[in-house]
Protein backbone atom coordinates (compact mmCIF):
# COMPACT_ATOMS: atom_id res chain seq x y z
CA UNK A 1 0.00 0.00 0.00
CA UNK A 2 2.93 2.33 0.61
CA UNK A 3 3.80 2.19 -3.09
CA UNK A 4 0.36 3.24 -4.38
CA UNK A 5 0.26 6.16 -6.80
CA UNK A 6 -3.07 7.78 -7.51
CA UNK A 7 -2.48 8.21 -11.24
CA UNK A 8 -1.30 4.62 -11.73
CA UNK A 9 -3.46 2.63 -9.31
CA UNK A 10 -6.84 4.36 -9.26
CA UNK A 11 -9.47 4.72 -11.95
CA UNK A 12 -12.58 6.36 -10.56
CA UNK A 13 -13.55 4.31 -7.52
CA UNK A 14 -11.51 1.28 -8.61
CA UNK A 15 -8.16 0.34 -7.11
CA UNK A 16 -5.77 -1.94 -8.99
CA UNK A 17 -2.29 -2.94 -7.85
CA UNK A 18 0.22 -5.79 -7.77
CA UNK A 19 1.24 -6.81 -4.27
CA UNK A 20 5.01 -6.90 -3.83
CA UNK A 21 4.96 -9.85 -1.44
CA UNK A 22 3.22 -12.37 -3.70
CA UNK A 23 3.11 -10.62 -7.11
CA UNK A 24 -0.68 -11.15 -7.33
CA UNK A 25 -2.84 -8.49 -8.98
CA UNK A 26 -5.65 -7.11 -6.87
CA UNK A 27 -8.48 -5.11 -8.37
CA UNK A 28 -11.61 -3.95 -6.60
CA UNK A 29 -14.01 -1.08 -6.11
CA UNK A 30 -13.53 1.10 -3.07
CA UNK A 31 -16.38 1.81 -0.71
CA UNK A 32 -17.33 5.49 -0.49
CA UNK A 33 -15.63 5.71 2.93
CA UNK A 34 -12.43 4.34 1.40
CA UNK A 35 -12.64 6.94 -1.35
CA UNK A 36 -13.02 9.63 1.31
CA UNK A 37 -9.77 8.47 2.91
CA UNK A 38 -8.00 8.55 -0.47
CA UNK A 39 -9.25 12.11 -1.01
CA UNK A 40 -7.88 13.17 2.38
CA UNK A 41 -4.42 11.99 1.37
CA UNK A 42 -4.69 13.53 -2.09
CA UNK A 43 -5.30 16.92 -0.47
CA UNK A 44 -2.76 16.45 2.35
CA UNK A 45 -0.02 19.08 2.46
CA UNK A 46 2.48 16.49 3.69
CA UNK A 47 1.90 14.17 0.74
CA UNK A 48 4.87 12.29 -0.64
CA UNK A 49 7.18 14.36 -2.84
CA UNK A 50 7.56 11.32 -5.13
CA UNK A 51 3.94 10.96 -6.20
CA UNK A 52 2.99 8.21 -3.76
CA UNK A 53 -0.53 8.48 -2.35
CA UNK A 54 0.43 7.99 1.30
CA UNK A 55 3.18 10.08 2.96
CA UNK A 56 5.37 7.08 3.74
CA UNK A 57 7.86 7.01 0.87
CA UNK A 58 9.61 10.16 -0.32
CA UNK A 59 12.20 11.08 -2.94
CA UNK A 60 15.04 10.04 -0.61
CA UNK A 61 13.74 6.46 -0.81
CA UNK A 62 15.12 6.01 -4.32
CA UNK A 63 16.43 2.43 -4.24
CA UNK A 64 14.76 -0.90 -3.53
CA UNK A 65 16.87 -1.26 -0.38
CA UNK A 66 15.83 2.16 0.96
CA UNK A 67 12.17 1.53 0.11
CA UNK A 68 12.21 -1.84 1.90
CA UNK A 69 13.96 -0.33 4.94
CA UNK A 70 11.43 2.51 5.15
CA UNK A 71 8.48 0.13 4.85
CA UNK A 72 9.93 -2.17 7.52
CA UNK A 73 10.47 0.84 9.79
CA UNK A 74 6.92 2.05 9.19
CA UNK A 75 5.46 -1.38 9.98
CA UNK A 76 7.49 -1.55 13.20
CA UNK A 77 6.26 1.92 14.25
CA UNK A 78 2.65 1.00 13.41
CA UNK A 79 2.82 -2.24 15.39
CA UNK A 80 4.25 -0.41 18.42
CA UNK A 81 1.46 2.20 18.20
CA UNK A 82 -1.21 -0.51 17.87
CA UNK A 83 0.22 -2.33 20.88
CA UNK A 84 0.02 0.85 22.96
CA UNK A 85 -3.55 1.52 21.85
CA UNK A 86 -4.49 -2.06 22.68
CA UNK A 87 -3.00 -1.73 26.16
CA UNK A 88 -4.84 1.56 26.75
CA UNK A 89 -8.21 0.03 25.86
CA UNK A 90 -7.58 -3.35 27.48
CA UNK A 91 -7.18 -5.50 24.37
CA UNK A 92 -4.65 -8.28 24.48
CA UNK A 93 -3.01 -9.96 21.52
CA UNK A 94 -4.84 -12.99 20.16
CA UNK A 95 -1.72 -15.14 20.62
CA UNK A 96 -1.44 -14.12 24.29
CA UNK A 97 -5.13 -14.83 24.84
CA UNK A 98 -4.81 -18.28 23.22
CA UNK A 99 -1.78 -19.04 25.41
CA UNK A 100 -3.68 -18.00 28.55
CA UNK A 101 -6.62 -20.20 27.56
CA UNK A 102 -4.28 -23.14 26.93
CA UNK A 103 -2.64 -22.70 30.34
CA UNK A 104 -6.03 -22.72 32.05
CA UNK A 105 -6.95 -26.04 30.47
CA UNK A 106 -3.81 -27.89 31.63
CA UNK A 107 -4.35 -30.26 34.60
CA UNK A 108 -2.46 -29.31 37.73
Amino acid sequence: MAKLRYEENFLGNELSYIRSKNKHRYQFQLHSKGLSIVEIFLNDRQQSDSGFLFPILHSIHNTAKKIDARIDSGIKDLNEDLKQIGQMIGVEKASEKALDNKKRKLPQ
